[in-house]
């Protein structure tokens, strides 16, 4: 595909719209209806999301990840992953991060900022060992994020590992675990007809009491 083809990909946006008097006073309520409809839609991970990262070096990175846990009254969104990745090591650099839900086969997307920290290690525990055993043997065997000559040793490493612990309870890593994001800004972007697109924005106020939401709209 060439650039003239490139450009000229193009639709229309029409599925629907947002108005100022559907929206809830507590974003998260509007969060999960909208991760409802994703799920009703048959969009395949409805709870994945762009987790995005500045270390520092001031180097922004991106990748997915998947919301295991929402807290509607802490405003908050959880998920899990190795201690010692890249997303983690940039999280000790600079806990403020961005989330991003793609639901664009609805014509939507939310987009949040909040401060992300690790969660207590019963709550690790808990949703680790709430995972398929063949899940907790893969997080035990990969170092994630560290370079690889060949898929080969990891291979090897897993099924050893299967045999190990075929009968036996996996031990806890002690290098994984959750991450809440207490989120403090949140916009919903809703697609509209002639790029006329729905965007509303809440804004802590008081982002230490955590209460009170500011809601704007914004220009497509």
């Amino acid at each position: 595909m060439d650039n003239k083809q490139l450009a000229s990909l193009r639709r229309e946006y029409d599925k629907g719209q947002l108005t100022r008097q559907e929206l809830p006073n507590n974003p998260l309520t509007l969060l999960i209806k909208w991760l409802e409809e994703a799920k009703l839609a048959n969009i395949p991970d409805p709870s994945a999301f762009v987790l995005s990262t500045v270390n520092k070096q001031h180097q922004p990175s991106s990748r997915i990840v998947l919301m295991k846990a929402l807290d509607e009254l802490a405003h908050s969104i959880t998920f899990f992953t190795n201690y010692e990745s890249n997303k983690a090591r940039c999280i000790d650099d600079n806990n403020q991060v961005s989330v991003l839900f793609p639901w664009y086969m609805l014509e939507r997307q939310v987009i949040a900022i909040g401060i992300a920290k690790k969660t207590s290690i019963d709550i690790s525990k808990d949703y680790f060992y709430s995972r398929p055993k063949e899940s907790q043997i893969a997080a035990i065997s990969s170092k994630q994020s560290t370079q690889l000559k060949s898929k080969k040793p990891l291979l090897e490493t897993y099924h050893h590992l299967c045999e190990t612990y075929a009968e036996e309870k996996v031990p806890f890593p002690n290098n994984w675990g959750g991450y809440e994001i207490a989120l403090h800004s949140i916009e919903f972007w809703q697609g509209g007809v002639h790029r006329l697109h729905d965007r509303f924005k809440y804004e802590l106020k008081d982002k230490n009491e955590g209460t009170a939401w500011e809601i704007s709209r914004l220009s497509p």
